[in-house]
């Protein structure tokens, strides 16, 4: 939430904390705070958003929850890419076995997989950074209508986002819980088998999913 509840935190309490790092240093600023600062802060912030100044609690609560939602999902993306760059690294050296060289459809599974969950981290990751701009740029024109554009860019993404971390979550857990313990070089032919199978069925799902959301417009 630090993208959101950071920016927040300079608009209402000003220059006199300008980089509050840790939580305990927030709860230092919250015990003493400069109270007229905040609150002429705080009544700029209500002219802005066009709304009246005991309002501005509630109106921030709720674009709270669509950030705390973003803030989930990025949790979720943080777990699940570097498990996939492990899985293509293991595919990397899954194909230089001369045993599955000459397996069917193992070469051809890789050849099938490998682009396209490049392409859905990258395609996803690149959401994340838009959104992250978007964020940013919120904070230097702060208006009802630059929180509801926000807002509304960051819903139109909800189902696609869950959908491609959901379908990428359960390929990355179905592959560790099959493997887990065992050495990267080791069982060979069930990797293969795996890879063929579970592991190659559902990922045009997660690219078409990934290719089906809205575009994104740059920032700024």
């Amino acid at each position: 939430m630090k993208t959101f509840t950071g920016p927040l935190i300079q608009q209402v309490f000003g220059s006199a904390n300008p980089d509050i790092q840790d939580f305990d240093q927030l709860i230092d600023m919250f015990k003493s705070p400069n109270k007229g600062e905040a609150l002429k802060n705080l009544k700029m912030l209500a002219e802005k958003l066009q709304i009246d100044l005991m309002e501005v609690p509630r109106f921030l609560e709720d674009y709270g929850d669509t950030f705390l939602s973003l803030a989930y999902f990025k949790q979720c993306l943080d777990d699940v890419v570097p498990k996939v760059m492990e899985f293509l690294e293991v595919l990397t050296e899954l194909r230089k076995n001369l045993q599955l060289r000459n397996t069917p459809g193992f070469l051809q599974a890789c050849d099938f997989m490998e682009p396209r969950l490049n392409g859905v981290i990258t395609s996803i990751t690149g959401r994340f950074e838009s959104f992250d701009q978007h964020t940013k740029y919120l904070w230097n024109d702060i208006s009802a209508e630059s929180f509801a554009n926000v807002r509304k860019l960051v819903t139109e993404h909800h189902a696609t986002i869950g959908g491609v971390l959901c379908g990428l979550s359960v390929k990355m857990d179905a592959w560790t819980e099959r493997f887990e313990g065992i050495e990267p070089g080791g069982a060979v032919i069930r990797r293969a088998e795996f890879v063929m199978g579970e592991m190659r069925q559902g990922i045009e799902k997660i690219e078409a999913i990934e290719s089906s959301a809205p575009q994104l417009a740059q920032a700024g």
